[in-house]
């Protein structure tokens, strides 16, 4: 028996915004968008682990993201430690 450890990214946002989800995947060329069931927020989202790390994390190390709270900004340098 042994384990599995995936790491997923998912950035949720309002539907008005799909637009520039949709440029981030085309920017970084990976991930995927898809909009929730409610119509109302949609998900960036990235599940291969390569790309997250080589892509994703230096992307958000280099243009923070502001936030509420400033907790977006602090995950690259939680995930940099982890790498």
């Amino acid at each position: 028996m042994g384990f599995q450890v995936n790491l997923n990214l998912l950035i949720t946002q309002h539907v008005r915004d799909e637009a520039l989800m949709r440029s981030l995947i085309k920017y970084l060329g990976c991930g995927g968008y898809s909009t929730q069931a409610s119509g109302v927020v949609g998900d960036f989202f990235c599940t291969k682990f390569s790309d997250i790390h080589d892509k994703i994390i230096p992307f958000f190390t280099k243009y923070p993201s502001p936030s509420h709270g400033g907790a977006v900004q602090h995950v690259p340098s939680v995930l940099r430690r982890i790498f």
